[in-house]
C-alpha cells in the first residue's frame, strides 16, 4: 500500500494579508438560552492564524484541537482563498481519525475548489480503492460485484487524473495499476506497473503485482500461455533475489506464485516437446522448494498448493 499524507503547512506567503473575505452573521445561544445576533469580519489574518494554529496542534498531536480549526476556518471564512488547502488538511486529519468517508466528501470538495491538485484526486481513490469498495457487500470476487467495482472504477479515473496532472506521481501509477488489475484489466495493469517500475524498479510490491498481471493475461485474456509464465516468472525471480525479509509477506506470496509459474511451464513444455527431461525436473523441483518454503512459512493452502503438493512428495 502506498499511502502518502498531503498535509499541506504553512501558507503565508501565498496570500494577500488584510483581504476581507465575508461579514457572517451567525446565531449564537446564550447560557439562559437566549438567542442573540453576532457579525463577524472574516479576513485573511484570522483564517491564517486558524490555519497555522492547526498545523501546530497537529504537529502535538492534539488532533480534536486542529479539526476544530480547520471547522472554524470553513464555517466563517469560506470565500479564503487557500480555502482549498484547508479542505485537504482535514480530509488528511479525518483520515488519520478513520473518518473515511467524510474525508472522501473533503478531498472531493478540495478538488472542486483547487481541480489542478493532484494528490487530492490520489488520496480520494485511495479511500474508494482500499476502504469504500472492500466494504461492500462482496465475497470479493474479481470482476463479479457490481457495487464494488465502481468504487474501483472511480478510483481508477482519480489515479489517473492525479497522473495528467503531475507525469512524476510514481504512486499513483502503482495505485492504478492495482485498481485495475481488480477489474480484470490485465494489459492495463502491465501499463501502468511497468511505469511505476521505472521510477522505484527494486519495489517488491511493485514487481510482485507485475507479475501477476502477466499471469492473469494467460488465465483471462487469452494470451500465448508460454511468454505469459516465462515473464511472470522473470519478475517474481527479481522480487526473491533482491528481498531482505525471507517473511515478508510481498516474498513469500511471490514464492507461492513462482511455484505455481515453474509448474505450469513444466506441463507447458512437455506439451510442446519443448524440455528435455531434465529440465522438467528442475522446473518441477523448484516449484517444490518455492511451494514448501511458503507453506513452512505459514502461508495458507490452496487449491494449487493441495494440487502441487502431492507431485512434490
Amino acid at each position: 500500500m502506498k499511502k502518502l499524507s498531503t498535509f499541506i503547512g504553512a501558507i503565508l506567503t501565498l496570500i494577500p494579508l488584510n483581504q476581507t473575505i465575508i461579514f457572517k452573521t451567525t446565531t449564537l445561544i446564550t447560557p439562559m438560552g437566549i438567542a442573540i445576533a453576532w457579525t463577524n469580519k472574516a479576513n485573511a489574518e484570522q483564517a491564517e492564524f486558524l490555519f497555522e494554529r492547526a498545523q501546530k496542534n497537529w504537529d502535538n498531536n492534539n488532533l480534536e484541537a486542529a479539526l476544530e480549526d480547520y471547522n472554524k476556518i470553513i464555517n466563517f471564512y469560506p470565500d479564503w482563498y487557500f480555502l482549498w488547502a484547508v479542505y485537504v488538511n482535514r480530509a488528511d486529519l479525518k483520515q488519520n481519525l478513520k473518518d473515511y468517508y467524510s474525508a472522501y466528501d473533503d478531498y472531493t470538495k478540495s478538488i472542486e475548489l483547487n481541480p489542478k491538485h493532484a494528490p487530492s484526486y490520489y488520496q480520494r481513490g485511495w479511500i474508494s480503492h482500499k476502504i469504500i469498495s472492500p466494504t461492500k457487500p462482496s465475497k470479493l470476487v474479481y470482476g463479479t460485484n457490481k457495487l464494488r467495482n465502481e468504487a474501483v472504477e472511480k478510483a481508477f479515473f482519480d489515479y489517473k487524473k492525479a497522473i495528467e496532472l503531475d507525469p512524476n506521481y510514481k504512486y499513483a501509477y502503482y495505485e492504478a495499476g492495482k485498481a485495475i488489475y481488480l477489474l480484470n484489466e490485465f494489459y492495463v495493469a502491465i501499463e501502468y506497473l511497468e511505469k511505476y517500475l521505472k521510477f522505484e524498479p527494486n519495489d517488491l510490491e511493485g514487481l510482485f503485482w507485475l507479475g501477476e498481471s502477466h499471469l492473469k493475461t494467460e488465465q483471462f485474456m487469452g494470451a500465448k500461455p508460454i511468454p505469459a509464465y516465462e515473464t511472470a516468472l522473470k519478475y517474481f525471480d527479481r522480487l526473491i533475489a533482491i528481498s531482505n525479509n525471507k517473511n515478508n509477506k510481498t516474498y513469500l506470496n511471490a514464492l507461492v506464485s513462482r511455484s505455481h509459474a515453474r509448474y505450469i511451464l513444466r506441463d507447458l513444455y512437455k506439451q510442446i516437446n519443448n524440455s528435455t527431461t531434465n529440465e522438467s525436473t528442475l522446473l518441477l523441483n523448484g516449484a517444490c522448494r518455492d511451494l514448501k518454503q511458503a507453506l513452512n512459512a505459514g502461508v495458507s493452502y490452496d487449491s494449487f498448493a493441495k494440487l502441487l503438493i502431492k507431485d512434490c512428495l
